[in-house]
This record gives C-alpha cells, structure tokens and sequence, in this order.
C-alpha cells in the first residue's frame, strides 16, 4: 500500500478499518508497484525489456515494429490512465469514510469482511469513469461498502456503470419524488439519516383509469403532477430500460418518509395525534424502485420539492380520503456535560 495513505487509514479502526486497508491493498498496490516499476525500468536504463516484448510481439503478430510499439505505449497509457481514476476514487471513498465516522448505533466492531470478487468487479467497471460526477457515486459506493459489505450487489455496480448523465440527472429526478416506507423506522428516528435507511418501498404514486387494463393512461390529475417536474411517460420507460423502477406495482403504504419528515396516514376525520384506531393503509399503486434502483437512491444527492410536497399531499388526501399526519421527532436529551455544567452555575449563584 502506499505509504502515504498508510497512516490515514491507520487512524480508522475496527471493521471498517481493516476493510478499507483490504480496499487499499486490492485496488491500489498493483498499479503503485506497476508505476513504481516503470519508473526504475527509465531510470536504470532498463526499458529495453520492454523493447524486447515489443520485438517478441512483432515475431508473433507480423506487424510494423513501429506500430506494435505503438501499442505497447498506448496500452501502458491505459493502464496508467485506469489506475489514476481508481486512486482518486479510493481516495475520495476514504475521505468520505473519515469524514463521516461510525454513529453510536453503527456497530464496527462486526463488520462483515469485504468480498474480493466484489472489489474486483469494482475497479472492472469503476476505472473507466472519466467525469468527476460518476466518480463521486463510485467513491459513495465504495465507501459504503466498505463501511457494510453486502450494501451494494454486482448488479448495482453494473448498472451504474451503464447509466450516462442524462439517465442519472432523470433518476435523480425520480428519486426526489419519491414517498419511502422503511424497515428501520425506529433507527431512523434515532439517527434521522438516509444513510441508514432500509427501504421496503420507495415509489411515486401514479394512478390510472385502470390499473389491470395494460394501458399507459394516466388519469389527468396524476400525471400533470410529475410532468411538472420532467417526468414524463419518456422518462419513466427510460428508468425501466436501465432496470432502476418497476411499473404497474402496489404496496401496502400506511406510513412514510418525505423531506425529511415522517408522515403517518390516517382517517379523514382522525383527531392529532390519531389514536391506532384511526390510522389507516392504502394499497398504492406506480413507479416503484427496484432492489438496485434502492441500493442506489441512497448514495444520490437531491433536494426534496415543497412544490412537489403541496401537490401530492392534497392529491392523496383527496383520492383516497385521507389525511397526513407529521409523526414528531424525538427531542435529543441533554448531554451530561450541559447538566453538570448548569448545576455548577446554580450552586455558584
């Protein structure tokens, strides 16, 4: 491992930092040595070896040894081109790390170990990410999978890989809408972070003429809503194409999570807060997440709509005659620090 990230990683302990030394030594070690290599080869007067592959290549191939030179050079410029997106991404995954240390309710002390076939699949589709932006998301991924392995399948690495910008800014899009029912909910009010959510469901309502005829019609109401905001038939197909939603699915929705807020579905006439009674469940239908459309809305940045708020909240309490709730958070107790120090200021007055 390089030497000058040894000690940065040093200073993250337990699970996570025994997974994002792994990282390191997988990810980094081969291409440091491989340079390493390549610079002792000029210095020394070595690089005739390389020549020597050259003329062993041309032997074989019957080509110009000009142009089998070529290639060498350019196949090195490849791999040192791959190799230095990787460095920035693992880097970058480790600031995040350090930035953000593990929460009291994170247990480090069980982390998982990080799968090797799981980090060579990384750097196979991550090293040819030239954008700053897809390689912000694979330094979260990486980062996140470090910090719990099993977070983020193959599959989502593939996936991402495949998604352009338009495709991400559209799902970004998708992902602002989107009412999300939890599997966590008591951590969530402990933490009150998207970093620790556990999705059973993240969807935004859309509801038709008739949900069992086949058709893509979109009762007018409906569909004005998400056409305000860039989603239109067009992009909601593209999302599907790209394997991030599902269409045409119901879930069982009584509670969720909007805007940082936590909102508890209940009778039209239920009295603040509603007793158990008066709580209710509507089986909601639309565009659904799928299982990597939910590992991946956790990594992406979105501002949440008040406009977007206004319009679906009055939307679902008029169609399905119902009202919203804001479930409160809970108040942070005061540290011992404060108290101590309030009662050394009272016994001193």
């Amino acid at each position: 491992m390089d030497e000058m990230l040894k000690p940065l990683i040093d200073n993250i302990t337990g699970g996570v930092g025994k997974n994002l030394s792994k990282a390191g030594d997988k990810l980094t070690t081969g291409a440091l040595d491989r340079l390493n290599a390549e610079q002792k080869a000029i210095s020394d007067g070595k690089i005739e070896i390389a020549n020597e592959i050259t003329r062993q290549i041309v032997d074989q191939i019957v080509v110009p040894e000009e142009y089998a030179k070529r290639a060498v050079a350019k196949y090195g410029e490849k791999i040192v081109r791959e190799q230095t997106i990787i460095d920035k991404i693992f880097g970058r995954s480790k600031k995040i790390i350090q930035d953000t240390p593990p929460d009291k309710y994170e247990d480090n002390s069980n982390v998982e170990d990080i799968n090797d076939d799981w980090l060579n699949q990384f750097r196979e589709v991550a090293c040819k990410k030239d954008s700053e932006e897809a390689q912000e998301l694979f330094s979260k991924v990486l980062a996140g999978e470090i910090r719990k392995p099993g977070s983020f399948s193959l599959k989502a690495l593939t996936t991402l890989a495949d998604i352009d910008q338009h495709v991400a800014m559209v799902f970004k899009a998708f992902c602002s809408l989107c009412l999300v029912a939890l599997d966590n909910t008591k951590l969530y009010h402990l933490t009150q972070s998207k970093s620790y959510f556990k999705i059973k469901d993240a969807r935004i309502p859309i509801i038709r003429n008739n949900l069992y005829d086949g058709t893509t019609e979109i009762l007018k109401d409906s569909e004005l809503i998400y056409t305000m905001f860039g989603l239109r038939i067009e992009e909601f197909i593209l999302l599907i194409e790209h394997n991030l939603i599902l269409d045409n699915t119901k879930f069982a929705l009584d509670n969720f999570w909007y805007n940082d807020e936590w909102w508890q579905l209940t009778t039209s006439e239920a009295s603040m807060p509603p007793s158990s009674e008066e709580c209710k469940s509507v089986a909601l239908p639309g565009y659904a997440l799928t299982h990597v459309g939910k590992e991946l809305y956790r990594i992406v940045e979105f501002k949440t709509r008040p406009t977007y708020w206004e319009r679906i909240s009055e939307f679902l309490k008029d169609y399905y005659d119902i009202n919203l709730y804001k479930i409160p958070k809970p108040r942070k107790k005061p540290s011992s620090n404060t108290s101590t120090s309030q009662n050394t200021s009272n016994k001193s007055e």
